[in-house]
């Protein structure tokens, strides 16, 4: 999907819903297993009857625009494809915490709901610049 492995996930008690599945952070080279493996989090969802849906994003690395288009390009083509959803929700963890808060903020219309864990919900610019501040650089050396 515009250079992104995807996987979809729909059980056999599929309640109707969906949920958009958004991983954290990959070094850029870091392995990518194809087909891609499912998230930790997808058998707790496909256990309580959600369809899960996620998206490997076309690049590595701080990919928070690619995971936010190639999340919304992974919906739409569930929609087209499979059925449209009674609801979608966008679940994130770590850097795909920060990618699911901007989803909503761009695609408010799109999902029913959102659960992020350990996320990362600052600005970048706020990021990088306590990323260089002295207590890290301490902290790292």
């Amino acid at each position: 999907m515009n250079g992104a492995s995807y996987r979809i996930d729909v059980p056999p008690n599929w309640n109707g819903d969906l949920v958009m599945l958004m991983h954290g952070y990959q070094p850029v080279g870091a392995p990518v297993s194809t087909p891609m493996a499912a998230a930790d989090a997808t058998p707790v969802f496909l256990r309580k009857g959600f369809a899960v849906a996620q998206s490997q994003y076309a690049s590595q690395g701080w990919a928070v625009s690619d995971a936010v288009a190639d999340t919304e390009r992974l919906r739409q083509y569930f929609a087209k494809t499979y059925v449209r959803p009674a609801h979608t929700y966008l679940y994130g963890f770590s850097l795909g915490g920060l990618a699911v808060a901007a989803s909503i903020e761009r695609h408010p219309r799109a999902y029913t709901g959102a659960m992020i864990t350990c996320g990362l919900t600052v600005s970048t610019p706020e990021f990088l610049a306590k990323g260089s501040s002295s207590r890290w650089s301490r902290s790292t050396r």
